[in-house]
């Protein structure tokens, strides 16, 4: 997996994996692009079918990710 956020050069990765159209509704799912495999949308628990694909809650992040998080946690702070 770290060889895999290494190679593609983002932000983070997230693993997921396929599973089950019976069981997919008890897990985030996410949806990526089918080319460039980025996150292009992510749904808690959804009630109807999304991609077949869970987050399995295993993350890696660059240490960018904290200045991202300051800057979205300062723009809520100034929006009240």
């Amino acid at each position: 997996m770290l060889a895999a956020h290494k190679s593609y050069g983002g932000m983070g990765t997230i693993l997921v994996i396929k599973v089950s159209a019976e069981s997919e509704h008890q897990f985030g799912e996410l949806v990526a692009d089918p080319v460039t495999n980025k996150s292009l949308h992510y749904e808690e628990k959804p009630e109807t079918f999304v991609s077949g694909r869970i987050n399995c809650r295993v993350y890696i992040f660059t240490p960018e990710i904290f200045t991202a998080v300051y800057g979205v946690s300062t723009q809520c702070k100034e929006r009240g």
